[in-house]
């Protein structure tokens, strides 16, 4: 509504399809046109198939185009060939092009589902429609790029993971930069916000009071706080079992002021991944097999937030549960919770191999949704 110039969008999960796939079209198309209705003039609509209309040559460049420089990769499909006639294989892009100005981005509605999951995903895919296309041309049409502070100061990983986070997720999208909090005098409000990945170090009450003014004055942070010293290094090193215990990373303060309380607990959930471990002997040889570790539950979304929506189960690894406390003028949604056959371990916590197996351990997990 508020466009300041046109957008162009072509829309490419056209023509012969499987039925659910077409409902996904259809769907797609009455969302776009109510765009247009909105956008008027400004939205400019186009429904074909990748390169319909082009000559061979400029068709082969264009798919190459869309597939290797906008990864908008296409999904096999096997449609009726004709009357009474045997069905074919299909390439289909369950997709759009979307372009402003000299700028042009692709959506791919498959994006983050697995076709295992049947049809499913398609269903998923039409939930996601509207958040997709809109997040996609806010980023296109917004004049300034958010940009992204790492923050440095106590203990934050700057591994392999770090590099290909920043490379591969941040930076296509956001200006990014490094922010070693005692290096300034206060966060840099060019920040629009700062992420605190896994600090190991205890926070001063001067670090503390520089990220507070930064929120007050209307910066957004990303915690992603470890409570406790809970390693799979520790567990390996051990070959048996280790103490888990708090960090003493000095935010408990500041965190309550936000309206959050991290536990010093570990969570552990019935839905869970699996851990290899050894369960007898074959011979000589020992026998291993993929066993349910509890420690590393698997969450899902209850709340219907976009950010969370139709995601697949999260694998968390000696996560800790979070208690909302009431904070003026904050509202707070959770978006990961465990399931309904949870617990929480008390810290210190002995972290051993050995998973729940008797019955008095198992009805133990009776806590429903973990935060």
């Amino acid at each position: 509504r508020n466009l300041s110039d046109r957008v162009s969008i072509t829309f490419f999960l056209d023509g012969e399809m499987p039925a659910p796939f077409k409902k996904l079209s259809n769907e797609t198309k009455e969302l776009l046109q109510e765009f247009r209705e909105l956008g008027k003039s400004n939205i400019q609509l186009k429904f074909s198939r990748p390169g319909e209309g082009m000559d061979d040559t400029s068709r082969i460049n264009f798919i190459n185009y869309l597939t290797d420089s906008l990864n908008l990769k296409p999904t096999n499909v096997q449609v009726q060939a004709g009357a009474g006639e045997s069905q074919e294989e299909r390439l289909v892009y369950p997709g759009a092009l979307i372009s402003y100005q000299d700028i042009e981005v692709a959506i791919n509605l498959l994006d983050g589902q697995s076709m295992e999951g049947g049809y499913q995903t398609l269903n998923n895919a039409e939930a996601l429609l509207e958040y997709r296309f809109a997040n996609a041309i806010q980023k296109i049409t917004t004049d300034k790029i958010p940009v992204i502070g790492y923050l440095l100061g106590n203990g934050e990983p700057q591994s392999y993971n770090v590099y290909d986070l920043v490379t591969n997720v941040l930076k296509p999208v956001y200006g990014f930069g490094w922010a070693p909090i005692d290096s300034f005098p206060a966060v840099p409000k060019e920040f629009d916000a700062i992420i605190i990945v896994k600090p190991t170090i205890a926070f001063t009450d001067d670090q503390k009071l520089k990220i507070d003014q930064y929120v007050m004055n209307g910066g957004k942070v990303i915690w992603m706080v470890d409570q406790l010293w809970a390693e799979m290094d520790s567990l390996s090193r051990s070959q048996s079992d280790f103490v888990a215990f708090d960090r003493g990373l000095n935010l408990d303060d500041i965190l309550f002021k936000y309206g959050v309380r991290i536990n010093q607990d570990l969570v552990q959930d019935i839905k869970c991944d699996k851990l290899p471990q050894v369960v007898g002997n074959f011979g000589d040889k020992p026998q291993v097999e993929l066993v349910p570790w509890p420690y590393f539950p698997l969450l899902s979304s209850y709340s219907g937030h976009p950010i969370s929506k139709n995601l697949d189960d999260v694998l968390s690894i000696f996560p800790n549960s979070i208690d909302t406390v009431s904070a003026e003028g904050i509202k707070k949604t959770v978006l990961l919770a465990t399931s309904s056959a949870s617990r929480s371990l008390a810290t210190p916590a002995i972290v051993t191999l050995n998973s729940a197996k008797t019955r008095e351990e198992v009805s133990s997990f009776n806590k429903k949704n973990n935060l």
